[in-house]
């Protein structure tokens, strides 16, 4: 290997001057494509511009080489969490863990990936160890002050975050997590060490973190009802973090799936599902009410919640041939057989068991479920599926002003976010018509309005008989790790009806795509 060239990038590496490595590292790998220090280098610098489909490619060909090296396994843990593939993520984990089991950033890892599969104990234990390892580390007590925040101890999750703030003030991670507590004094402080690395030409922050102090900077100027600086700041996240979102192709996946998938489909095909009553699917918009309702029936004796798999996003993907929708989807459903669906069932109903073996209901509320009801029907005819609205203008702006993954980029701009809302409409009006599957669609407004009225229709139509422990949702011991992970802990409140108007002439533009859907001002 040409050591002189390879010492030159490392160099710069070290100094995080990722654009002036690269190009000698892409040089380098062309000459030396196995070469596991060439890929691990360029792992890092696509990580640290999002793109992970080249950081994970060349971390798995580093990890064939250097079997060993715990650095390897502890990033591809990192960069699989960051694509939603959990098992994955935290088998990485483990082998980093268990190649140095005495690194605290491997431990943290660890104990990220345990919370992200929902196993408290195991997170718990990890971010511990490494905090034996480094009392200082602010990454563990980060993770800790996330996991006590999901198990509703919001108390001792500050308390962590004091700590990590205490130690070392200007940590992007840090900050990012502290502009959502309350205190008003600590808020002004966070808020500049926040304005001081955003507004620096020298910042050697990822595009991710420096996105993200963005939208940190914009929740808190919001709430000093700062909206128009608050929006200038949600705009610049919003450019850094989502692609542009392709609104026609959007609606060419309409129209083709309202074709295909008609009445006669799921007749000609009334021999593909199981029998299988566990699943219950909660759908919908985002911030529209879903993790409500999944605490209410997984407060049940009888049924457990399992937050947002990705089960059914990774087979979309799989079929589709992308993240997107393409035309392989709609031609692998048209050749899909009954024995190649009774398969794809059994493996969902495998990874329920992985949660929870005797739970007679088992609650999956992730909202975009909504693009695949046609396969979940066909899997699981005697299936539930619960479908949650809200105001369309209070979804969106909830949307809109939540750090949603890269993959909702449909929310890149306020325009953009409305015609999607309209073609989501479009699409859930088809399922009603078409689906052998009865939708209970379930508003989040008549929730909050008469919440017992409304939690036993809930319990009704899944089949559960009426518990009062459902109105104790708040208290659930089950860790939820959504953004709605502080306001679920909470009794049922109003504040968030009508909380469009706020923003007033600043989504005028959300406003007018939303068209006959926008709010009767």
């Amino acid at each position: 290997m040409a050591n002189a060239l390879f010492l030159r990038a490392a160099a710069l590496m070290e100094e995080r001057r990722y654009e002036e490595a690269a190009p000698l590292l892409l040089e380098l790998h062309a000459a030396y494509p196995q070469e596991a220090r060439i890929n691990y280098l360029l792992a890092v610098i696509f990580n640290h511009y999002k793109d992970l489909t080249r950081a994970q490619q060349h971390l798995i060909a580093a990890s064939k080489v250097e079997s060993k090296r715990y650095e390897i396994f502890s990033l591809l843990s990192e960069v699989y969490s960051k694509i939603g593939r959990k098992e994955n993520a935290l088998e990485a984990a483990r082998k980093a863990v268990a190649l140095n089991s005495i690194s605290e950033h491997a431990q943290a890892v660890l104990g990220d990936a345990y919370y992200n599969m929902q196993k408290p104990v195991p997170a718990r234990q990890a971010f511990e160890k490494a905090l034996e390892l480094n009392p200082d580390f602010t990454t563990a007590l980060v993770g800790l002050a996330r996991l006590e925040t999901s198990l509703g101890e919001g108390e001792k999750a500050l308390e962590h975050l004091k700590r990590a703030y205490e130690i070392d003030p200007e940590n992007n991670y840090v900050l990012v997590n502290l502009a959502d507590q309350s205190d008003p004094e600590l808020q002004g402080e966070v808020l500049d060490h926040i304005l001081k690395q955003v507004d620096n030409p020298d910042s050697k922050n990822s595009l991710e973190a420096n996105a993200l102090l963005h939208f940190a900077a914009g929740k808190l100027f919001e709430k000093k009802d700062d909206i128009e600086t608050a929006f200038t700041h949600y705009a610049k996240y919003k450019e850094a973090m989502y692609a542009p979102y392709n609104i026609g192709k959007r609606k060419w996946q309409l129209e083709t799936t309202k074709g295909l998938f008609s009445k006669e489909f799921f007749e000609y095909r009334t021999d593909f599902g199981l029998s299988s009553e566990r699943p219950v699917f909660v759908v919908g918009m985002p911030r529209s009410g879903t993790t409500l309702v999944e605490q209410i029936i997984g407060r049940h004796p009888k049924a457990a919640g399992v937050g947002e798999l990705n089960f059914f996003s990774s087979l979309l993907t799989e079929m589709s041939g992308a993240e997107i929708v393409t035309p392989r989807l709609f031609a692998q459903a048209v050749e899909m057989d009954a024995k190649h669906a009774k398969r794809i069932g059994r493996k969902y109903l495998a990874e329920l068991d992985k949660y929870d073996k005797k739970a007679s209901r088992v609650v999956d509320k992730m909202p975009h479920n909504f693009e695949m009801l046609w396969m979940i029907a066909l899997l699981f005819p005697n299936a539930k599926v619960i479908h949650t609205y809200r105001e369309p203008a209070d979804t969106c702006t909830s949307i809109y002003t939540t750090p949603l993954t890269p993959q909702h980029n449909y929310c890149r701009d306020l325009e953009t976010l409305g015609q999607y809302y309209g073609m989501y409409v479009e699409m859930m009006e088809h399922w009603d018509k078409v689906l052998p599957i009865k939708i209970h669609h379930q508003s989040y407004e008549a929730l909050i309005a008469d919440q017992e009225a409304e939690s036993r229709a809930l319990l009704e139509y899944v089949g559960l008989p009426w518990d009062p422990v459902c109105l104790d949702f708040q208290s659930g011991e089950r860790q939820v790790i959504t953004f709605s992970s502080q306001q679920v802990r909470q009794p049922i409140y109003t504040s968030s009806m009508g909380r469009w108007r706020k923003y007033g002439s600043h989504i005028q533009p959300l406003l007018e795509a939303l068209g006959k859907h926008a709010p009767q001002q």
